[in-house]
């Protein structure tokens, strides 16, 4: 059985992309992965690829951390002989891309996001002049692509000259647990509009809690597992929405899709602050798909791409009486019910991990062949 060795700095207990990633190729690799050491509780624990925790030199400033991690990880990966090396991130592929040229092993770049065009941690805003040069440069050391939208593979192309392999962040559907959380329950009689995930930058969240005002009183907005900052949670004091919307922290991934089934509406308002962003496919969106849950959404390439093809729901502007129109505009019988007619079954025949997972599986067979 040959051998992979991935690279990450990520936290890995949490990075569902690498998990699936490593466990769909599990079934026909020897998988190791290198991931940075977290004091953090360990969560992924009998897995059937295995996880080497890299121990590393702890520095100030928060540069000169992540160096020492990722120098950490290259004479973690000098140890391995696998048959090819697999970098996620830019990060990762800085750490194992002199090792891999070195070795003469096949090195496959996992580009998670256009990492030339993102919005840079405020911490590494002084560098970020630095990370295309950077990524222009480590790309020559790697042989294959991978990344996570058909956007992203056509921007990267166009940078490059270099095929990406699509590989898209599709939820897994298979060992769903139920969930404890049940919106219908918690808000009776109430239509629940649901935004899953981290309410920061370039999620909309502001606009999302503006858009309330529009909206007749028995509308509920739900923040699942996004964060109520001082920002956004003196916003809905000023605005009078303190009964009408809810913070709720996050469900663990296994419970996430039975929690989504119980809202009305999907939320997904992705700002195109960065191209990164612009051109990303959330996570969110494909997640509200495999509950068969309509979805509202910003008018992004990637939202386009797929609400348009399968009319599942609707695209907006950011403007928030707009969305609240719409949504009142979906929630009519007539539109609702054909939504959730075009949803049905949908994600169990096309937008699942398991095909996503054995298409990546068919690319490494091909690199071995």
């Amino acid at each position: 059985m040959k051998k992979i060795c991935m690279v990450t700095t990520s936290r890995m207990d949490i990075d569902s992309r690498i998990q699936n990633e490593a466990e769909a190729l599990s079934t026909d690799f020897e998988v190791t992965v290198l991931m940075r050491k977290y004091d953090l509780p360990v969560t992924l624990v009998d897995t059937p690829y295995e996880i080497k925790r890299v121990g590393y030199t702890k520095m100030w400033p928060f540069v000169l951390n992540i160096l020492s991690s990722i120098f950490a990880l290259r004479n973690a990966a000098a140890r391995e002989n696998p048959d090819f090396f697999h970098a996620h991130d830019i990060d990762g592929l800085l750490a194992v891309a002199p090792v891999a040229r070195r070795k003469k092993i096949p090195l496959i770049y996992d580009s998670h996001e256009l990492w030339s065009e993102n919005l840079a941690n405020r911490q590494l805003k002084w560098v970020k002049w630095l990370i295309p040069i950077l990524e222009k440069y480590l790309i020559g050391f790697s042989q294959y692509g991978i990344t996570a939208s058909q956007s992203y593979a056509d921007q990267l192309k166009k940078k490059y000259h270099r095929d990406f392999f699509l590989v898209r962040n599709m939820p897994k559907l298979e060992n769903i647990r139920k969930s404890s959380l049940d919106f219908h329950q918690m808000f009776p009689g109430e239509t629940v509009l649901l935004h899953v995930g981290q309410t920061g930058a370039a999620r909309g969240a502001d606009k999302l809690i503006e858009m309330m005002q529009y909206l007749p009183t028995n509308f509920t907005l739900v923040f699942l597992g996004g964060k109520n900052s001082q920002g956004l949670s003196y916003q809905v004091k000023s605005l009078k929405l303190t009964d009408r919307i809810h913070f709720i922290d996050a469900v663990p991934p296994i419970e996430l899709i039975s929690a989504i089934k119980t809202s009305d509406i999907g939320l997904v308002m992705t700002e195109g602050l960065s191209l990164s962003k612009y051109y990303s496919l959330p996570n969110k969106l494909l997640q509200y798909m495999a509950a068969e849950v309509p979805v509202l959404a910003s008018d992004i390439p990637e939202h386009r791409r797929i609400i348009e093809q399968e009319k599942i729901g609707e695209l907006v502007s950011a403007n928030p009486k707009e969305m609240a129109e719409t949504i009142e505009e979906m929630v009519k019988p007539e539109n609702f019910i054909l939504y959730k007619q075009n949803l049905q079954g949908l994600s169990a025949e096309r937008y699942n991990w398991e095909t996503e997972g054995k298409r990546l599986v068919e690319f490494y067979k091909n690199l071995e062949g």
